[in-house]
């Protein structure tokens, strides 16, 4: 409807849509024909753009929006080449130039988002959450690593968010990998990985 409350969009035939995110300010989908579709919330569409690759992933916050798609071919048959670009969440607007976004050796990108101070957080299915500042210099830095975490043996890490507090998330099994019901989320420390130099 117009007034902001729900709406649907029909989208054109054989383009579905393969990512969504939305905000109170906007509302985006990917769809299968490298497409970027922007929404008002409203349900107007106030913008389209061109991927230059596939699109993997989408993650909002306030009037950002952060899309993440393949950029080319991997350097090695285990790799891919990802980058990611934030822009205006309602013209599509790019606020900086695109970055390659660093997985794990064999990994693939399991989830995009927003931590709470807005810089951008990406977890891979090795189990390294990454985290970017908002400014486009700022690195990628590892944040967490499933792998020296000290859960149960076989244990992932289902991710919720990301605050000061740490990462937000719910420790699966190989017996139960996704969350039940009522899931219980744990809060893990944040800490670059550290040397213990010799003296």
């Amino acid at each position: 409807g117009s007034d902001g409350g729900e709406w649907s969009a029909d989208l054109p035939p054989g383009e579905p849509a393969t990512a969504l995110a939305a905000t109170p300010a906007f509302a985006a989908a990917i769809t299968g024909k490298r497409t970027l579709r922007l929404f008002s919330p409203a349900g107007l569409q106030t913008a389209v753009a061109s991927l230059a690759g596939n699109g993997v992933a989408l993650a909002a916050r306030a009037r950002v929006l952060a899309v993440a798609y393949h950029a080319g071919a991997p350097s090695s048959p285990d790799d891919q080449c990802i980058a990611v670009v934030t822009l205006c969440g309602s013209t599509g607007a790019a606020t900086g130039p695109a970055t390659p976004l660093p997985l794990s050796r064999g990994a693939a990108l399991a989830w995009l988002s927003f931590a709470d101070d807005g810089r951008l957080a990406a977890f891979d299915t090795a189990g390294v959450l990454r985290l970017k500042g908002a400014d486009a210099a700022s690195p990628w830095t590892p944040a967490f690593d499933a792998a020296t975490a000290g859960g149960p043996e076989g244990a992932s890490y289902w991710p919720v968010g990301v605050s000061r507090a740490g990462f937000h998330c719910v420790l699966c099994t190989p017996a139960r990998p996704h969350p039940g019901d009522r899931p219980v989320v744990t809060v893990e420390p944040l800490a670059a990985p550290a040397l213990s130099l010799a003296g």
